[in-house]
C-alpha cells in the first residue's frame, strides 16, 4: 500500500511537472498571436527613467512596440540587444518602441538599461497597471500596435530580430 502511494505521488509530480513544461515552453516559445480583431491598445501615463512620463496615445500615428520586461528575467536579457538594434534601425521610419519594465527595482532596471545601452524610451510599472491591463502574464511579451492605436499581435517570450523585423515591415507602409 505504501508503495502504490508513493508511485501515485510520483505520477501526480511527474504529470505537474510536464504541465509546468508544456505552459512555460509555450510562453516562451509559442507563436506570435494574432489579436483578432484587433481591440484600442489601452492607453497608460507612466514614469520615464529621465524622470519625465510618457503616455502611449502620444504615438498614435505610428507603429508602436511595447515589450513588457524586468533585469532579473533571463529571457529578457537575451533579447535586449535585438530589440536595441532594430529600434535603431527602424526609428528613421517612424517606428516607436517602448519598453516596460515591471516588477524590477529602480536600480535594477537602470542597470539593465546601462548594461545593454537600451536608448529607446523605458517607462516603469511601479503598480502593475500597465501590464495589468495588457493581460500581460508572462515577461517578456512583446506587444504590436498599428498606426491607429489598435493591437495587431502578442509575442510571449523572447522575440528575435527576425520576429521583430517581420512584423514591423508588416505594420509599415
Amino acid at each position: 500500500m505504501r508503495r502504490l502511494s508513493l508511485a501515485g505521488g510520483l505520477v501526480l509530480a511527474a504529470l505537474a511537472v510536464l504541465a509546468y513544461l508544456a505552459l512555460g515552453t509555450s510562453a516562451a516559445q509559442g507563436p506570435t498571436a494574432d489579436a483578432g480583431p484587433r481591440p484600442l491598445a489601452p492607453d497608460f501615463l507612466a514614469p520615464t527613467f529621465s524622470g519625465g512620463a510618457s503616455r502611449l496615445s502620444d504615438f498614435r500615428g505610428q507603429p508602436v512596440v511595447v515589450n513588457f520586461w524586468a533585469s532579473w528575467c533571463p529571457p529578457c536579457r537575451a533579447e535586449a540587444r535585438e530589440l536595441e538594434h532594430v529600434w535603431q534601425a527602424y526609428r528613421d521610419r517612424g517606428v516607436v518602441f517602448l519598453g516596460i519594465n515591471v516588477q524590477d527595482t529602480e536600480v535594477g532596471a537602470r542597470t539593465f538599461l546601462d548594461e545593454f545601452g537600451v536608448t529607446y524610451p523605458n517607462v516603469r510599472d511601479v503598480a502593475d497597471e500597465v501590464t495589468a491591463a495588457y493581460e500581460v502574464s508572462s515577461i517578456p511579451t512583446t506587444v504590436f500596435i498599428d498606426r491607429n492605436g489598435r493591437i495587431v499581435s502578442y509575442r510571449l517570450g523572447q522575440v528575435s530580430e527576425q520576429q521583430l523585423v517581420a512584423r514591423l515591415e508588416e505594420l509599415l507602409p
